[in-house]
């Protein structure tokens, strides 16, 4: 395959949350597209440039027509690396990417990082609708057909969004779950009292990475 040079397609990396969805969707993991290796399940690999978007959550790469493409037929991918960082796809190409991040006996850990949606739902034209529609200061939408004549307002906030980071257990099948105590008991099957006594001691945050390691080195420790 002959890859194509990245030149001016250069994205910064974010370091602001966008306000706007137009601003989301120019948002990358790497600072630039990176010369990967796609590794198949059928043993056989192939170089490509590649980056991960958070506003989709899924890895992107360049073809050879400098088309920017989201990756489909994710069953035949075994995992791919990017500037030393191992991604893997769920089996369903709709589902999100995860980078792998920790390892340990009964699997490995993956993380998703994307942006979601943090404006206040009851700003949303959606699902609040001005009552008063004499109001001079209307804070949703507003449809009038008044004289024969359509008019609409819509003063609703903007969209914002945020950056955020959940982590999942990958099995030694490949099973992905999201990390949470139902799916740390599930995993650890025949140390569930070792669990609860930890459980017992120390608080788990499942969104801290910390401390999702700490609970299975303990696990892993205690033979």
């Amino acid at each position: 395959m002959s890859l194509l040079l990245f030149g001016s397609l250069r994205y910064p990396a974010p370091t602001n949350v966008p306000n706007s969805v137009d601003s989301v969707f120019h948002a990358f993991r790497f600072e630039n597209f990176r010369e990967s290796v796609i590794y198949f399940r059928n043993k056989t690999s192939r170089k490509v440039l590649v980056n991960y978007h958070l506003g989709y959550g899924k890895l992107q790469f360049i073809n050879g027509h400098g088309d920017t493409l989201l990756l489909t037929n994710k069953y035949l991918i075994d995992r791919i690396i990017v500037s030393g960082c191992e991604f893997i796809l769920a089996p369903k190409d709709e589902d999100y990417d995860l980078e792998i991040v920790s390892a340990f006996s009964q699997g490995r850990i993956g993380m998703i990082t994307k942006y979601v949606d943090n404006t206040n739902p009851a700003s949303t034209s959606s699902q609040k609708y001005l009552d008063n529609p004499s109001s001079s200061i209307p804070t949703s939408l507003y449809i009038s057909n008044a004289n024969s004549e359509f008019h609409w307002q819509n003063t609703v906030l903007p969209l914002k969004r945020r950056l955020k980071t959940t982590y999942h257990f990958v099995d030694s099948n490949g099973i992905i779950s999201l990390v949470s105590r139902k799916s740390l008991f599930k995993l650890y099957a025949k140390k569930n009292k070792d669990i609860k006594r930890y459980l017992r001691s120390t608080a788990i945050d499942f969104s801290n990475l910390l401390d999702i390691q700490r609970v299975v080195s303990y696990l892993d420790a205690d033979n």
